[in-house]
């Protein structure tokens, strides 16, 4: 007999949506959400301790800042590599933001 602790499907319980986000438009809480991303910092995204070590010490600091960047400029930091920089582009894909890589 296998002995399971807990709900069998976690809910997650959904943010509270602002009363003026109402009367928002989709587009317009879209730039909202692109624009505190590009104000995030990249400790914050989930990248590893080491990715973001090297970004930080190159200057970039924020996501913002990492999708100015162009691939060749990034690969040229100490210990970034294509597998780091595949790295950033998937976050930034993710995150749907727009970015040079």
């Amino acid at each position: 007999m296998v002995q399971r602790f807990g709900p069998s499907k976690r809910r997650t319980r959904k943010p509270v949506e602002n009363e003026w986000l109402r009367f928002m438009s989709d587009g317009e809480k879209e730039a909202i959400r692109q624009k505190e991303w590009l104000e995030a910092a990249l400790a914050d995204t989930g990248l590893s301790v080491r990715v973001v070590n090297c970004l930080e010490e190159a200057g970039i600091l924020t996501v913002g800042d990492l999708s100015g960047q162009a691939p060749e400029i990034l690969l040229k930091i100490t210990n970034f590599g294509e597998q780091t920089l595949r790295q950033c582009q998937r976050l930034l894909l993710s995150l749907k933001l727009p970015h040079k890589l």
